[in-house]
C-alpha cells in the first residue's frame, strides 16, 4: 500500500540510531523521528486540517470550508437541506488506507444551534454501488448509526453519550463486512487510548445483509444535513481525522 505524500521507504540512519530516513519515489531522503516512521509503517495518516489538499468541499444548501485548522460545515437558519442539499467535506479512502480494513477517528470540536432534525458526522460511501454508512452525532450528544442502500436502515441509536467540547472522538473500525463504532473522551489533540474506560460502544455487527454489490467504500468524509428548520443557523466543526489500516 502506498500512502499519499509520504516516503515510499523508511531506512535507519546508521549515524543516528534513533533517526530514520524516508525515501520518496525519486530516492530523495527526508529525516523522520521514530514516531513518524512508525506511523508510516503502520499505515496511519492524520489530517489536522491545516490544509484543504485532497479534500472535496461541497456547499450544498449551506457551506463547507477548511479554515483555522478545522473542517467546518454550515447551514443557514430555516433551511431544510435534506440529503440532496447537504454540506460535505470528503476525500478518497483507497488513497489513504485499505477500504476493507481500517480504523477512522474524528474529533468533535464544536456545534452551534441544530435540533433533533440535524444530522452531522461521518459518511463512508461507495458511489458505484450506492452503499453509504452514516455515523451521526446530534447536537444533544445522541449518536446514530445507519446504512443507506435502497433506503435508510437505522442500526443503532444511543442515549446522549458525547459532548461537543473538543475532547470527544468518534471511531469507526471496519474489517471485511464487520463494523464497530464507539465514542470516547480523549483530549483536544489525542483520542483516548485503546484501553481507556471512556470508550462507549454504539454498534457492533455485520453489514453483509445491507451491502450492495461492488466495492465497499471509496469515500470518507464529514457531512451536515437538516430535515427541518434546524433551530437557527448551524455551524459544526471537526478536526484531527485519523485513519489507519488494520
Amino acid at each position: 500500500m502506498t500512502l499519499p505524500n509520504v516516503p515510499s521507504a523508511v531506512l535507519l540512519d546508521a549515524a543516528a540510531t534513533t533517526t530514520f530516513v524516508g525515501l520518496d519515489g525519486l530516492g530523495a531522503g527526508t529525516t523522520l523521528d521514530a514516531s513518524a516512521a512508525n506511523a508510516i509503517l503502520d499505515g496511519r495518516v492524520q489530517f489536522d486540517f491545516a490544509s484543504s489538499t485532497g479534500w472535496t468541499l461541497t456547499n450544498g444548501s449551506g457551506g463547507a470550508a477548511i479554515t483555522g485548522g478545522v473542517a467546518q460545515l454550515t447551514m443557514p437558519a430555516g433551511v431544510a437541506s435534506f440529503d440532496v442539499g447537504r454540506a460535505s467535506i470528503v476525500r478518497s479512502l483507497p488513497d489513504i488506507s485499505n477500504p476493507i480494513g481500517f480504523r477512522a477517528a474524528v474529533r468533535l470540536v464544536a456545534i452551534t444551534n441544530g435540533d433533533g432534525n440535524t444530522q452531522t458526522g461521518y459518511i463512508f460511501q461507495s458511489t458505484a454501488a450506492t452503499n453509504e454508512l452514516r455515523v451521526v452525532v446530534q447536537p444533544n450528544g445522541v449518536v446514530l448509526v445507519g446504512y443507506v442502500g435502497g433506503g435508510f436502515t437505522p442500526l443503532a441509536t444511543s442515549g446522549a453519550l458525547v459532548a461537543w467540547d473538543g475532547t470527544w472522538w468518534v471511531q469507526v473500525a471496519y474489517l471485511g463486512t464487520r463494523l464497530y463504532v464507539r465514542v470516547g473522551q480523549g483530549t483536544t489533540t489525542t483520542p483516548p487510548s485503546d484501553d481507556s474506560a471512556s470508550w462507549r460502544i454504539v454498534w457492533s455487527g455485520d453489514l453483509y445483509p445491507y451491502l450492495s454489490a461492488g466495492p465497499p467504500w471509496d469515500t470518507i468524509g464529514l457531512y451536515l444535513t437538516t430535515y427541518g428548520a434546524g433551530g437557527g443557523a448551524i455551524t459544526v466543526e471537526f478536526d484531527d481525522v485519523i485513519v489507519e489500516a488494520i
